[in-house]
Order: C-alpha cells, then sequence, then structure tokens
C-alpha cells in the first residue's frame, strides 16, 4: 500500500501561468519533471505509465503545462523549443526555490521533440538536475547543449525507428557527461506493447543509480 500526497500547483512564468500536477509519495526524496509530449500542453498514457512505475519506486512526479491554452493552439509555439527550454528552465528553478520543495533532488524526463528541450536546460542547469532520461530522443535540435551537460543520461530509443536511433547514437558521440544508449529491439517509434514496460523499467533503474533517496517531510 502506498501513500502519495497529491498538489496542484500553478507556476508563474512572466505573463503566464503554468498548471502542474506534483504528486509525491510519502518516502520520496526526488521529483523527477517530466516535459509534455509534443504541444507543450498535454501528457499521454505512456509517460504516465513511466510516471506510474517511479511512484511505486518512491519518485515523486511533477507534470507541468509549458505552454498556456491558448498558446498551444498555434502550431509555431507548439515547436518553439526555447519558449519551451526557458519556460522548464522558469519550472524547475520554482521547486529549487520553494520553501517545501527545495529540499529534494531534481531529475528530467523527456520524449520526442520536447526531449530538447529537457537536454537544453540541463546543460543550463547542471547545479539543479541530477539525472535525465530521454525516450526517442532528438538531441539533433539541440546539438550546442550536448556537451555542456554534466548531469548522467540516459536514452532509451526503439530498434525500428532507425532514423532516431542513429541521432541517439550520434548524440552520444557529443557528450562527455555519463551516458547510456540502450535499444528496445522490436520497438518502433510508438513504443507500443511491452515497449514502454521496458522503458518504464529502464527508467526507474537509471534514477534509482544516480538519485539520492533520502526521505524529505511532504510538503
Amino acid at each position: 500500500m502506498y501513500t502519495y500526497y497529491r498538489h496542484r500547483l500553478t507556476i508563474p512564468c512572466g505573463h503566464a501561468h503554468l498548471k502542474a500536477e506534483l504528486t509525491i509519495p510519502a518516502r520520496s526524496g526526488s521529483i523527477i519533471i517530466f516535459s509534455p509530449e509534443e504541444g507543450g500542453i498535454t501528457f499521454g498514457n505512456r509517460n504516465r505509465l513511466v510516471a506510474h512505475h517511479l511512484h511505486k519506486l518512491g519518485f515523486g512526479t511533477l507534470f507541468p503545462q509549458l505552454l498556456t491554452l491558448e498558446e498551444s493552439k498555434r502550431y509555431g509555439r507548439r515547436f518553439d523549443l526555447d519558449l519551451q527550454t526557458a519556460r522548464l528552465m522558469t519550472v524547475t528553478e520554482y521547486l529549487r526555490e520553494h520553501d517545501r520543495l527545495s529540499r529534494y533532488t531534481l531529475a528530467y524526463f523527456g520524449t520526442g521533440i520536447s526531449s530538447a528541450a529537457v537536454l537544453q536546460s540541463a546543460a543550463y542547469l547542471p547545479e539543479y538536475i541530477s539525472a535525465v532520461v530521454c525516450r526517442h530522443a532528438r538531441p539533433d535540435f539541440v546539438p550546442n547543449a550536448l556537451s555542456r551537460i554534466t548531469a548522467p543520461t540516459l536514452l532509451i530509443a526503439a530498434a525500428q525507428d532507425r532514423y532516431t536511433l542513429r541521432l541517439n547514437r550520434e548524440a552520444l558521440e557529443d557528450m562527455t557527461c555519463e551516458r547510456e544508449l540502450i535499444v528496445i529491439e522490436g520497438a518502433t517509434q510508438l513504443f507500443e506493447g511491452s515497449a514502454m514496460t521496458d522503458v518504464a523499467e529502464l527508467t526507474g533503474s537509471w534514477f534509482s543509480a544516480h538519485l539520492q533517496q533520502t526521505a524529505v517531510a511532504h510538503p
């Protein structure tokens, strides 16, 4: 039986106010910040599956919207990685400066194009981020950030998605931090069926190995 504390947050970000969903198991000492999937506002069932697995391991999660509802309706905004990176950094700094949340160790989980914002934010905030996991990552959007990442980084790719797999292999060569690429055999870019279970387990193992899980009092 697990006890979770769930909170709805509103995070000020310039003229915008970003909604975020925080879930913290009672014994947690870390918060994994998820970057939304395409569009900067939604979180699909695949990411929810990963989060559920992390909760069982004792990790907290934060699901922030990086765009307002109105912004998400504008096609160009949905792929504005500089804006989403700036918003993700603001969310990260909010947690670090929050009276009751500042003691938690922070990490990132990103998917697809939004993983570029995760990688870029990790490069800009090395003192805040202790580990990174990206599924189906697109590091080619932020090539200049890769060598600046210091947090241990796991890239998870699908064997059948040869284009993205190649991009991930090239990114690994450009990175200087502790890093690893794990390829899920038989998986396509949609990570259907048991592939997402594999992603969740790999993600949990990476964070368990690289994050301190000293429990803190719940916020």
